[in-house]
């Protein structure tokens, strides 16, 4: 009788344990998968947003614009572009780095427009990013500030296109506006009810929401195509940085990324290692009990 219950609690406890080094193994892989790097491109981010660069809100540039080639806009035909650098670069230290660019941009009179700096948990490195605008006759010179303290330069991509269409048609169709906003105005002062007072105002509101907008617009244009944009990845680990070759295949990029992966795959297998070992008594307890609970029902039985 005993030999029975012996072989029907064998079943169930390989069972417990097949689950635990189920676990174990899933862990595993979600750790090595997670670590394979997802294509990132710098360029397709939404750099040159003119609503995030202080201007009101969108308006359609579709309205009214019958009479706008009429109008006469200076300083038309100037080419005007919006260039954004990303760079990914290895550093000593971040914070220092960052300070450093901060006091040359500020002394061209450029903007710091965002910036934050991380400490990993894992080996205590340091990792930021930094995105300024620099004036585009400084953007050579700040390039250089950059290249002479870092350890290395990983990876550079610059992104270029021309806005000088969009500028036109927005500084056109803000004349017309401009414009109507005068004629209406000379309503205004010929009104003789309250209604005509009330409706010419309520036309006059309209064209100035109009206005306002499209002189945010066009700030923010100008402020784009006057500076060169530079996205600064930075870090002490080199590993941290976000970066993945562009275009066509190259083999060491390729092969750089794969070493990468596979270090903090390792790095992370480790770790996962030294919990299991510190946490192994416990689990040991947990099974031992749990095969305690179960032969003595099978006991009873």
């Amino acid at each position: 009788m005993a030999e029975q219950q012996t072989q029907q609690v064998a079943p169930k406890t390989n069972k417990v344990y097949a689950f635990i080094w189920g676990m174990v193994a899933v862990a595993t892989l979600w750790l090595v998968a997670s670590q394979i790097p997802a294509p990132v491109n710098y360029l397709s981010s939404n750099i040159g947003d003119y609503d995030s660069v202080g201007s009101a809100p969108s308006y359609s540039l579709a309205d009214s614009k019958s009479n706008v080639a009429a109008l006469p806009v200076a300083n038309m035909t100037q080419t005007r572009k919006v260039t954004t650098n990303y760079l990914s670069v290895h550093v000593a230290d971040v914070s220092r780095f960052h300070l450093q660019l901060t006091d040359f941009v500020e002394s061209i009179k450029g903007k710091v427009m965002n910036e934050y700096v991380t400490v990993s948990t894992d080996d205590q490195s340091e990792s930021g990013t930094m995105t300024v605008l620099v004036p585009n006759k400084d953007a050579s010179a700040f390039f250089n500030l950059v290249s002479s303290n870092v350890i290395k330069v990983v990876d550079r991509q610059i992104s270029s296109y021309e806005i000088t269409q969009e500028y036109t048609d927005i500084a056109r169709q803000l004349a017309q506006y401009e414009e109507t906003y005068a004629k209406i105005l000379k309503f205004y002062d010929k009104a003789k009810t309250v209604s005509e007072l009330i409706e010419v105002q309520s036309q006059l509101t309209m064209v100035q929401q109009n206005i306002d907008s499209l002189k945010g617009r066009k700030m923010a244009l100008d402020e784009l195509s006057s500076n060169t944009q530079y996205t600064i990845y930075s870090s002490t680990n080199e590993f941290n940085l976000p970066y993945v070759p562009q275009g066509t295949f190259e083999f060491a990029k390729t092969f750089k990324l794969a070493v990468r992966s596979l270090i903090a795959a390792t790095d992370k297998l480790t770790t996962l290692v030294i919990y299991l070992v510190v946490f192994a008594p416990l689990i040991a307890v947990g099974v031992l009990v749990v095969w305690g609970v179960r032969r003595h029902k099978a006991r009873k039985q």
